[in-house]
């Protein structure tokens, strides 16, 4: 009945609109912070952004950023343990419950992290 209603459509609608500003400020706040160092993946929609890490970083360096942001009180998901494939190095980021404020603040960490 959710989806046959239509209701299951009209809440999709709702949190794209909810989480755009969300998403943007997560990206200007990447973009201040990280530059060129990082790479945004391309994603329109959801409740994550992907980023990789630019540069020639050895295996496992983004195990290594997410233990320093750790000490930092920034918990990270590291894409290298998920990936077959070698240079895979990045994080995937949550931005669903967190306000501009804390967005920007997570950032600086990550950058301090780096």
């Amino acid at each position: 009945e959710f989806i046959a209603g239509g209701a299951f459509a009209r809440h999709l609608r709702a949190l794209r609109r909810q989480m755009a500003p969300r998403r943007a400020a997560l990206i200007s706040a990447l973009a201040e912070w990280l530059g060129d160092r990082i790479t945004i993946l391309p994603q329109e929609v959801g409740l994550h952004l992907t980023i990789t890490l630019n540069g020639d970083a050895p295996p496992g360096a983004d195990m290594l950023i997410a233990g320093r942001a750790a000490e930092r009180g920034l918990d990270l998901a590291a894409l290298s343990p998920h990936s077959d494939a070698a240079g895979h190095q990045g994080f995937l980021l949550g931005y669903a419950a967190w306000d501009d404020a804390k967005l920007a603040a997570a950032v600086e960490t990550l950058a301090q992290a780096l």
